[in-house]
Formats: C-alpha cells, sequence, structure tokens
C-alpha cells in the first residue's frame, strides 16, 4: 500500500506536528496532501484547550499544506498508489477529511494528472 517506509510513517503521522500525508478528495479524486504543522492538531483545533505561550517566536505557522504527486522521500508516482490500492486510500480520505480542511484551501484545483476518481 506504500512506495516506502517514510511514506508510510507520513501517512502516520497525519494530525501530528511535523511533516506527514493526508490522503483527500477533489472533486471526487483522489489526492495526497503533504502537510506541515508547528503544533498537533488537538493543540489548536479543540477551544476549550489554551495554547501555550511561544515567547521567543515572534510568527508560528500552525499547518500549511500542498498537494503532491510524488513520494517525497523515494520519489514514486503517488498515482499508482492509488490505482493499486483504491479501496484502502478511499477510507483514508475519510480518516484525514478533518485534518485536511482545517488547513489551507483544498478547493485549490490541484493538477488533473495528481490523482484519479475511485469509482
Amino acid at each position: 500500500m506504500y512506495c516506502c517506509n517514510v511514506f508510510k510513517r507520513m501517512i502516520e503521522n497525519v494530525g501530528k506536528d511535523g511533516f506527514s500525508i493526508a490522503v483527500c478528495e477533489w472533486q471526487g479524486i483522489t489526492h495526497f496532501w503533504l502537510q506541515v504543522r508547528g503544533l498537533k492538531a488537538q493543540e489548536y483545533l479543540y477551544p476549550n484547550q489554551t495554547l501555550k505561550k511561544f515567547d521567543s517566536i515572534r510568527h508560528i505557522t500552525l499547518a500549511e499544506g500542498k498537494y503532491v504527486k510524488h513520494c517525497p522521500h523515494c520519489g514514486r508516482k503517488t498515482l499508482a498508489l492509488i490505482k493499486k490500492y483504491p479501496e484502502r486510500y478511499r477510507a483514508l480520505v475519510e480518516e484525514h477529511k478533518m485534518f485536511v480542511s482545517e488547513i489551507g484551501d483544498i478547493n485549490e484545483p490541484p493538477e488533473s494528472s495528481s490523482g484519479i476518481s475511485i469509482e
């Protein structure tokens, strides 16, 4: 299901601080979304929590993301993974939905060759 162990760990890291890859859908097409987070999602998604005060930092990016067509580690085309394991990635779209919608604009159309429709 994964091209390499780094890609697997990045998918498992979704919602945590650091780099991760979320599986998302745009207009019925499945894509991979590379994310970077300064904080874990639960540290700023839930209003009852108080964020830590950062005295020495003037700016912090809570989360940012961008569509990717290749594994950031080994370079394999992500479209091949989606084609090979469509049901598994469809399930991840639902699991990752909250981690994609709260950052960036996933309505930004990715390049047409970067994803696949899973029917």
